[in-house]
């Protein structure tokens, strides 16, 4: 092998890490694949947020994070195992120091 044979050899090899990387920062949005690692990246995604809620908030509604749904509250021994209330109350002793009362 000459140099120029290592040198393309090691051009090959550096442009396969390239795309490996690019593709596994690669999203896809509105139909098209997106590199995220590319310096370009923030200001298309905002063009196309913009645009995407120019044409109603669809989108935004669909992107918010989820809300957690109101729960009812129970009293501070409901659920709690029977042997960990006895424990509580007294019935039993507990071999280790817990923070029950």
């Amino acid at each position: 092998m000459t140099d120029a044979d290592l040198q393309h050899e090691e051009r090959e090899a550096r442009e396969a890490r390239r795309k490996a990387e690019a593709e596994k920062q690669t999203i896809t949005f509105g139909g098209k694949p997106r590199d995220t690692g590319g310096d370009d990246f923030a200001a298309l995604f905002e063009q196309l947020a913009d645009a995407a809620l120019a044409d109603g908030t669809e989108w935004f509604v669909r992107s918010r994070p989820p809300r957690l749904a109101i729960q009812e509250q129970h009293p501070a021994s409901a659920g709690v195992p029977d042997r960990v209330e006895k424990a509580r109350t007294g019935a039993i002793s507990c071999r280790m120091p817990c923070d029950l009362q």
